[in-house]
């Protein structure tokens, strides 16, 4: 063989593996965890760490899905963080979001055979980093089969479980200040018997509900999910600790109680009409009502603070007239909203739920009041508004799946606990009903509960997510369709998804607002800007093994900063691509809901948002991916020759 057919034979020899890595990173990510992972819900992203596959091995797989964007659990976007994981494979631990800003993952003990694996890790969704912290306190041993809880002041109970690497069932409440990052110890007088694979949910008032569980070892049927050795522990009790008072209670059920089980999932059920909101400094706000005792209305904002226990009075300039039973939550913004309601003494009918002594506010207007500068303002509502209501909902725990004793009659995999008079009842349910499952986990999203994976009988990769519409209590509903349009839900995330992947659903009709995919092995997601140079630079991953960077100069857009867009509220400048590297054009004309554009800096806009294209450039910026990915994969090959 000549040289130069030497030379033509190793170049084309390069392309095809180029073009192969192009070709595997542009695939769809598919999870293959089956079971025994956690699931932590932090701004609109449910992340998914660990567990077992379909053959039983523990994965090192981390992603996330995009809750904020509508999707059909048939055909599922997984965005994949795994080349950022530092946890080895592990399964059965378990998570919760904490910290000073109440955006960090916190994951703790689980199942490994990596001897190095940490107790503790952290993961920054921010700064999209991992770490294992420094906590100090009491020394605790690995757990496992239990459930994370964390209240209202980021303090994240630990109670009971396994021990790893035995069978024995540890008596103790382990709490991880995640602000503080210390250990401590909580009260285990009046505790229940220690147990693992309870269930378990933090009630509106910082308490903590437990039930069922097992106390020996257990095996169970892959398929029925039912007990074959070992027991379960009855629902007939449930316990309460009190996170505030650091003390126990126990409750005894009644109702349709459910069997004995193991492995379900514990969700409170959604809360409309709260009367009490905690803002992000600990302040509880309790305004109007009535007193205790007579039929009057006061008119009065109460404020306690949780932390250093004392109270205050709020502004009530401007606020609406004195009422009871009204709807209320905390926005974003640290402002509260405050709707319906009555002013007067009512009664209703226990099956309709029409009103009919007295009457109910209308919600044609809102009041929102400024938990920060202490003053009310009023806004008129419009389109489809709500008749007038008055109530108190979400006071019930929802439980699904798990493994169950045989009770010797055909049982149901959903309950609901009426937490006013503990009673279990079944509720009514219409959709596709899915076949149970176990070891799975369960987050309230927006009106949904998400249920993610599970064990049971189904295939690997299918039904991984199923949802469970609870917005109506006389009927819950199995869909495959999730609709973000909530108010619980934002709309905005400013997390860098780091996927080259286009979104499975294209943006709105309404909004033509262009997201930018960013690429998935990125590690560092800042940027520098040179202000007195025309050219930006990106740092990009060296190659996908280190995280040296090489910088790629990528020439900005041109700002007309005189051009605005007048349909827009916040008035971003109109930009203009002058390149074809990233070269789309970005309009917004009818928009109203205006995150920063990721293109420019040259007036301080946020770097870090991710811009999704919308269905006219999809097939521009692949092509334009590809390149980049393409040269990027050859210039590699190339320098290892």
């Amino acid at each position: 063989m000549s040289r130069i057919s030497l030379v033509y034979f190793t170049i084309l020899w390069i392309l095809l593996q180029v073009l192969v890595e192009v070709n595997c990173q542009m695939t769809p990510f598919k999870p293959s965890v089956f079971y025994g992972h956690t699931a932590t819900l932090i701004n609109n992203k449910l992340y998914v760490l660990g567990g077992l596959n379909f053959n039983g091995n523990p994965v090192k797989e981390f992603f996330y899905l995009d809750v904020s964007v509508p999707f059909n659990t048939q055909e599922l976007s997984w965005k994949d963080l795994s080349d950022l994981n530092m946890v080895p494979p592990n399964y059965f631990a378990t998570s919760v979001k904490g910290g000073p800003n109440n955006d960090t993952l916190f994951f703790y003990g689980g199942l490994t055979t990596d001897q190095t694996m940490a107790l503790v890790y952290t993961f920054d969704s921010q700064s999209i980093v991992w770490s294992i912290p420094n906590i100090t306190g009491v020394n605790t041993v690995r757990k496992y089969f239990l459930t994370a809880i964390i209240n209202n002041d980021g303090r994240m109970y630990l109670w009971s479980g396994t021990v790893s690497g035995t069978n024995s069932f540890v008596n103790e409440m382990l709490i991880l200040d995640t602000k503080n990052l210390s250990w401590s110890q909580g009260n285990l007088f009046n505790a229940p018997i220690p147990r693992r694979s309870y269930g378990t949910a933090l009630l509106p008032n910082n308490k903590i509900i437990y039930m069922g569980g097992t106390s020996v070892g257990t095996t169970y049927n892959d398929k029925t999910l039912n007990i074959e050795t070992g027991s379960a522990l009855p629902l007939s009790e449930i316990y309460i600790y009190d996170t505030i008072y650091d003390n126990w209670d126990t409750k005894i059920t009644s109702g349709k109680i459910p069997s004995n089980r193991v492995g379900f999932s514990t969700v409170l059920g959604i809360k409309y009409f709260l009367t009490a909101i905690i803002n992000n400094d600990g302040r509880m706000y309790l305004w109007s009502g009535t007193v205790s005792g007579t039929n009057s209305f006061v008119n009065e904002m109460l404020i306690l603070d949780t932390k250093n226990l004392s109270w205050s009075q709020g502004n009530l300039f401007n606020a609406p007239i004195p009422r009871r039973s009204y709807g209320t939550a905390l926005l974003p913004n640290n402002k509260i909203i405050y709707m319906g309601g009555t002013s007067v003494g009512t009664t209703y009918n226990d099956k309709t739920l029409n009103i009919e002594t007295g009457s109910a506010l209308p919600l044609s207007e809102i009041y929102i009041y400024d938990t920060i500068y202490d003053n009310w303002d009023t806004k008129i509502t419009s389109g489809k508004i709500p008749s007038n209501r008055v109530g108190l909902d979400g006071q019930r725990i929802i439980i699904y799946g798990g493994c169950f004793v045989n009770p010797g009659y055909l049982d149901t995999t959903l309950y609901v606990l009426d937490l006013n008079t503990y009673n279990w009842y079944v509720p009514k349910i219409s959709g596709n009903i899915p076949n149970p499952r176990a070891f799975h986990k369960a987050n309230v999203v927006g009106k949904y509960m998400v249920i993610s994976f599970g064990n049971g009988d189904r295939a690997a990769g299918e039904n991984d997510i199923l949802l469970l519409d609870i917005s109506n209590n006389d009927e819950y509903v199995w869909t495959t369709t999730f609709d973000p349009v909530d108010p619980s839900v934002p709309k905005n995330s400013t997390m860098p998804s780091p996927s080259f992947l286009p979104p499975s659903h294209p943006p709105s009709n309404n909004t033509t607002e262009n997201e930018l995919p960013i690429e998935r092995n990125i590690h560092n997601y800042e940027q520098a800007i040179n202000n007195n140079s025309e050219q930006e630079v990106v740092q990009i991953p060296r190659n996908e093994n280190t995280i040296n960077y090489e910088p790629i100069m990528i020439l900005p857009p041109v700002i007309n900063k005189n051009n605005y867009n007048k349909n827009t509220i916040n008035h971003e400048p109109t930009i203009t691509p002058v390149n074809n590297y990233y070269g789309q054009e970005i309009k917004n004309e009818n928009a109203t809901n205006h995150e920063p554009i990721t293109i420019v800096d040259t007036n301080n806009y946020n770097y870090e948002q991710e811009v999704n294209p919308t269905s006219n450039n999809t097939n521009r910026l692949s092509s334009q991916i590809l390149n980049i990915n393409f040269f990027r994969l050859l210039n590699k090959k190339l320098t290892r020759i």
